[in-house]
């Protein structure tokens, strides 16, 4: 857990560089990758030493995807409007917190630790598939129309 609150820290005093140079959408898809990196190596490697390593993943992750949201918001919301969109941000990943937890604690007891690392992997997965769909058609809808 220090690591990867080490890493957030870090992660959290580039961000305003790491906006500046690329977009929202590359920012959560990196997001993405790293948060599938970790979940991976929760289910695959089994060296305590490494584990701690790859959690330095999992808090830039964290970082990148919160900051991405927050300037997301900022960007595409009206000003009177941006403090009830960041207040909907955090209810809906309370939410999303919240539904994980329950459906962790089912497989926890069904088939035991690695399967949830294993699901959330592979959602993530799915997600991360989704992002660079929706980012390319995005891209080439747009060179199409100029």
């Amino acid at each position: 857990m220090a690591t990867a609150i080490l890493s957030e820290i870090v992660c959290f005093s580039f961000v305003d560089q790491i906006i500046k140079k690329s977009k929202l959408s590359t920012m959560i898809i990196y997001s993405y990758i790293l948060q599938f990196i970790r979940l991976c190596s929760l289910v695959l490697i089994k060296n305590p030493v490494l584990l701690v390593l790859f959690q330095f993943c999992g808090g830039a992750s964290f970082a990148l995807i919160w900051s991405a949201s927050v300037a997301y918001i900022n960007t595409h919301v009206e000003k009177e409007l941006q403090a009830a969109g960041q207040a909907l941000k955090s209810v809906s990943m309370s939410i999303g917190s919240s539904i994980c937890i329950f459906s962790a604690g089912y497989l926890y007891e069904v088939s035991g630790t690695t399967s949830i690392f294993f699901w959330m992997a592979l959602i993530t997965l799915l997600t991360l598939i989704t992002g660079f769909y929706v980012k390319f058609r995005t891209k080439s809808k747009s060179a199409a129309t100029q």
